[in-house]
């Protein structure tokens, strides 16, 4: 569960391990481009790494152009499309806010076509699942984004463990919308490793005050996760491999078995508490009920599969052992 500047200091991990290897790509490629404009960028790149270790924040953009360029090197790609991955990359390296930032997955919000393509590449990359992000209508931005800040102060005076974290770790909320049609899936939110320190939510879709809570824990469960296993897996069954699961009508890979039930945990633990507080009204505190008899359901078929299937690393191991020591004593 929530600890206390385990967020900030997971943040930091994060910045420090992305300096490091933009420190070897620079390294590898001084000694082998010989293109100028490649040189020059190689150079601006060392103020980008004197940033990420000092900076408290950075902009998620930096990760998804960091992840964007170590692809267009591993295929091969030549001079002039490197120097173009390079340049958005420096451009893309600024202080993100130090607060959390609702915005649109518009050009108008990121401030350039380059940033929206790149968010969408970085937030769609399940190759069964399609889900075609757009920009949302202008109501039904306004709505989520009082949506969203009516959850957050709930969050703020009733779960404050949960809410710290949260602010340590995501920094940019984005709203989109989906394709009407029937070649994409349709989505609640999303998260992804390229985007550390942001997260998607669909925009069209309207919640209470308590789905907003359990939504916001949701996605901040699924970055905490990618930010605990940088050096190992949760766990270590084959990717390729898919297991029927509980929480999806559609074969799972092991890891996403593993994410769906973690958050199921992290999930309760925001109506827990939230049920504890004095906040909440008889309706919502019903609500809350409801809402914590399923995530518990969801926990334990997910700990089933992975108690019988599941190849923990011991980093995975010790994370869905703390869970389940959390939801006994809850129980």
């Amino acid at each position: 569960m929530p600890e206390q500047g385990r967020g900030i200091a997971i943040d930091r991990r994060m910045r420090f391990e992305l300096a490091d290897s933009l420190q070897s790509i620079r390294n590898q490629l001084t000694n082998q481009a010989s293109d100028n404009c490649i040189q020059q960028h190689l150079a601006s790149l060392q103020s980008v790494i004197t940033m990420l270790h000092s900076s408290e924040r950075i902009s998620p953009a930096v990760f998804g152009f960091y992840y964007d360029l170590v692809f267009t090197i591993f295929n091969g790609a030549d001079n002039n499309i490197v120097n173009r991955k390079l340049k958005q990359l420096l451009a893309s390296a600024k202080q993100a806010e130090q607060s959390l930032t609702i915005k649109n997955l518009s050009n108008q919000d990121l401030g350039s076509e380059e940033l929206v393509l790149l968010y969408r590449q970085c937030f769609d990359t399940d190759p069964e699942e399609r889900y075609g992000f757009l920009g949302p209508s202008t109501d039904n931005s306004q709505r989520m984004k009082t949506s969203i800040n009516t959850a957050i102060k709930l969050m703020r005076d009733a779960v404050p463990a949960l809410y710290a974290e949260i602010n340590e770790i995501i920094s940019e909320i984005l709203l989109a919308a989906a394709p009407r049609t029937e070649d994409v899936a349709r989505f609640d939110g999303a998260s992804s490793y390229q985007l550390w320190g942001a997260v998607v939510l669909n925009a069209d879709n309207q919640k209470s005050d308590i789905q907003m809570l359990e939504t916001l824990a949701h996605e901040c469960s699924h970055c905490l996760l990618f930010g605990l296993t940088i050096h190992e897996p949760l766990v270590r069954n084959d990717d390729e491999e898919r297991y029927q699961s509980p929480l999806r009508d559609d074969p799972r890979p092991m890891d996403g078995i593993f994410h769906a039930t973690f958050v199921a945990s992290r999930m309760h633990y925001a109506l827990q508490e939230a049920m504890k507080s004095s906040l909440l009204t008889v309706d919502q505190k019903q609500e809350c009920k409801l809402r914590l008899a399923g995530s518990r359901k969801a926990f334990y078929e997910g700990h089933a599969v992975l108690s019988e299937l599941a190849e923990y690393s011991d980093t995975g191991r010790e994370i869905m052992q703390n869970a389940f020591d959390y939801m006994q004593q809850t129980a």
